[in-house]
């Protein structure tokens, strides 16, 4: 039988309860340009990659301006956000990591935000020490 080493994690919906704070930004940026969509439309980006998320959002935005301009709007909002990661940080990871630590678990992280954001949302919540 083979015993596993090594836990990998996804930062988002597992270290933290993210989906449903990117999920509320994401509805706040578009009524900002009166664009009123349904909550099944919103579910569609979750669990995509950031290319895929781009166009799926661009689809929304009705072509009210080029994808250029549209993605340079998307990127200055979501730059303007000051995220709480403390605040959505899962409560029980913490005691999951020092028993995996404690039985000589190898442990990762993966997510396909950028490294920017998972060294924000890591260091911010004071969950960066885990990793290292």
């Amino acid at each position: 039988m083979n015993h596993k080493t090594t836990v990998i994690f996804d930062m988002d919906g597992v270290i933290f309860d993210s989906e449903t704070m990117y999920m509320n930004e994401l509805m706040a940026f578009y009524k900002k340009y009166d664009i009123d969509l349904l909550l099944d439309e919103y579910k569609q980006v979750i669990c995509v990659d950031n290319r895929k998320f781009r166009d799926i959002v661009y689809g929304w935005w009705n072509e009210k301006t080029s994808r250029e301009e549209f993605n340079d709007l998307l990127t200055k909002y979501y730059a303007s956000l000051k995220r709480d990661y403390q605040a959505i940080l899962n409560p029980y990871i913490f005691s999951l990591l020092d028993y995996l630590k404690l039985h000589n678990y190898k442990i990762a992280l993966a997510s396909s935000s950028s490294q920017q954001l998972i060294h924000y949302a890591l260091t911010t919540s004071k969950s960066c020490s885990i990793y290292r």
